[in-house]
């Protein structure tokens, strides 16, 4: 009988020790998965922010280009005012604009590959319009330094098509999933100021 009683003791260690790698093993896939989905929020938290901050940016200099220009100054800067829309527009102003998107280039690989591909196509468009505003900027900025063309008109086309790249941006699928989620979530400074 304690052959017996040894045999099945034998064959309940070795239970127990299969269950135990077989359990081991399924908590490390567990904490693997649960680290995954962590980054990824992370990485996509991350991208809201810096898209906001973007945008925010892009506000501030679209409010700043279509300022009153004062009476007294009219005369001085005549020749960067443009009218768009009945209203004189001091586009003629020599200055640079620039977004920094550090966080997105900085972890460009890691949030392709841990995104799902429709959230990157998401904020891969908005950051696009982002740089096209950039650009678009700049090329408004260099009509009044040529020589060919009415740079008034130039400046003017530009200016709406800033118009119109900053309402895609308002309208992309990441801007309004953005807002929608950090209506939940208070934005912290701190948050902020790391990206």
């Amino acid at each position: 009988m304690s052959a017996g009683m040894a045999d099945g003791s034998k064959v309940a260690e070795g239970i127990v020790a299969i269950l135990g790698v077989i359990i081991g093993a399924g908590l490390s896939y567990v904490r693997d998965i649960t680290g995954w989905l962590t980054k990824r929020k992370s990485f996509d938290i991350g991208a809201t922010f810096e898209l906001r901050k973007a945008l925010r940016k892009i506000n501030d200099k679209m409010s700043w280009l279509s300022r009153p220009i004062p009476e007294d100054l009219r005369k001085a800067l005549a020749k960067g005012l443009v009218t768009v829309d009945g209203q004189d527009l001091y586009l003629g102003e020599v200055e640079e604009f620039k977004v920094p998107l550090r966080f997105w280039e900085r972890n460009y690989v890691d949030i392709l590959s841990l995104m799902s591909a429709r959230r990157f196509q998401q904020f891969a468009e908005a950051f696009d319009l982002v740089q096209q505003f950039e650009a678009k900027f700049a090329e408004m900025k260099t009509a009044f330094l040529g020589s060919v063309g009415d740079p008034k008109k130039m400046a003017r086309a530009c200016y709406n098509e800033l118009r119109e790249i900053k309402k895609h941006l308002d309208e992309s699928e990441a801007v309004i999933l953005g807002n929608r989620h950090f209506r939940k979530v208070p934005q912290t400074k701190y948050l902020e100021s790391a990206l």
